[in-house]
């Protein structure tokens, strides 16, 4: 008789104890990435203000700190297996490598795995638990709990610094929708900075870090301060050995991989700012891809579309030029603003400009339209003209695969 109850109550009660922890998940309103983007989505202590764009992997989200009313940038990934629960950590990884380093990019307050909501393990989906930010393996805390790398299905978090003056390409939209163009000294700004940034990131030590996906959606501002963070470190690289480095900066370097060919497998990657090498047969990363596509960032906000740059041949990017040269020319740009260009968008990645050389030199194109160094430091970019756009709303990524 003691048999048969002890063997009915353990039957019955972990079944009343996973009830019990799905009731009190709906009731705080966590949520998993599939279903309805997020609706309600608590992550411990942070409430979902707006939701921002939709990938083929998961969800960005505005979400607000419960206390302080602070907001920051919630980027959700469903994972099915450990390759991509690592893949995500890695770019958590790589932004805090970077933002410790002082490197402009978001600042990553916590990664988080959570179960799928769908499913409620002996955890259950109450997302409170952060990862250690250097070990994937165990919660932060010193706690004796399994970790949570052990679910199935999961969801994997960043919450990361929220920028509200939006991105690159709303800023572009913003001039366009006015039918103004943006003034050469911002674009020589936007240089300046953005080529910086490649700069710091191709001279990290023990290894480079090549970006990979640079485009304008990918490009945050800060436009009272003047300065540019780059986002979505999901397609980023380290790269190792650099075999050409300096005051020069870092021109190409030997991955310790090459990429897949065509970018069949690189989910997230963006192909009409990408180098042409980038769709050869064997691709190897390299600091050089990132100053192209920099390049063709930059000559976005200047044209106001995306860039006739699809070329796979030397001969292809001339005649592109050329017409990115006439167009420029009509726009009241200068044969200046061209020549910095034409640095970064060469079909060669050898004969390509380094990042340090480009921004050197946008810098040095800025100081001839007037002002010390001391006064670039602290302008500001030009504001836009009030388009009727929320602030900090990012238009659709011409790639529909890549959150954020």
């Amino acid at each position: 008789k003691h048999k048969t109850i002890i063997i009915i109550a353990c039957i019955l009660v972990p079944g009343a104890v996973l009830v019990a922890v799905g009731f009190l998940c709906c009731r705080n309103g966590v949520a998993g990435v599939t279903g309805d983007a997020t609706r309600g989505v608590k992550l411990n202590r942070y409430r979902q203000v707006h939701f921002m764009t939709r990938g083929g992997s998961g969800f960005v989200t505005v979400v607000q700190r419960e206390g302080d009313g602070a907001q920051f940038v919630l980027k959700q990934v469903e994972c099915a297996n450990e390759a991509q629960r690592n893949a995500v950590f890695k770019e958590y990884r790589l932004l805090k490598m970077l933002y410790d380093s002082g490197c402009r990019v978001p600042r990553p307050i916590e990664f988080t795995m959570i179960p799928d909501s769908r499913r409620f393990g002996n955890r259950g989906s109450i997302a409170s638990e952060p990862m250690n930010a250097m070990n994937s393996g165990s919660t932060s805390g010193g706690t004796d709990r399994q970790p949570l790398l052990q679910q199935q299905q999961q969801i994997a978090n960043i919450v990361m610094e929220y920028f509200p003056d939006g991105d690159l390409s709303s800023y572009v939209q913003q001039f366009e929708q006015a039918a103004l163009k943006i003034p050469e000294r911002t674009l020589l700004r936007l240089a300046w900075r953005g080529y910086a940034v490649l700069d710091q990131m191709h001279r990290m030590r023990p290894a480079a870090i090549v970006h990979l996906d640079v485009k304008p959606q990918n490009v945050a501002l800060n436009i009272a301060k003047g300065q540019i963070f780059l986002l979505d470190f999901g397609c980023a690289v380290e790269v190792m050995a650099p075999s050409t480095s300096g005051k020069g900066g870092t021109r190409v370097a030997a991955a310790p991989q090459q990429l897949h060919p065509g970018l069949a497998d690189d989910h997230g990657v963006t192909p009409v700012y990408a180098p042409p090498e980038r769709f050869t047969s064997r691709p190897t990363p390299s600091p050089a891809m990132d100053v192209w596509s920099m390049g063709a960032t930059i000559l976005h906000a200047a044209l106001r579309h995306v860039p006739p740059l699809n070329e796979a041949s030397d001969d292809g990017v001339a005649r592109s030029l050329g017409e990115i040269e006439r167009e420029l020319r009509d726009a009241g740009y200068s044969s200046s603003f061209f020549e910095l260009t034409r640095g970064a968008i060469t079909y060669h990645p050898m004969r390509r400009a380094t990042a340090a050389e480009l921004s050197k030199a946008a810098g040095e194109l800025l100081e001839r339209l007037g002002g010390p160094p001391a006064l670039l430091d602290s302008e500001g970019f030009d504001r836009p003209p009030d388009a009727g756009r929320r602030p900090g709303t990012p238009t659709p990524s011409v790639n529909a695969k890549g959150p954020h």
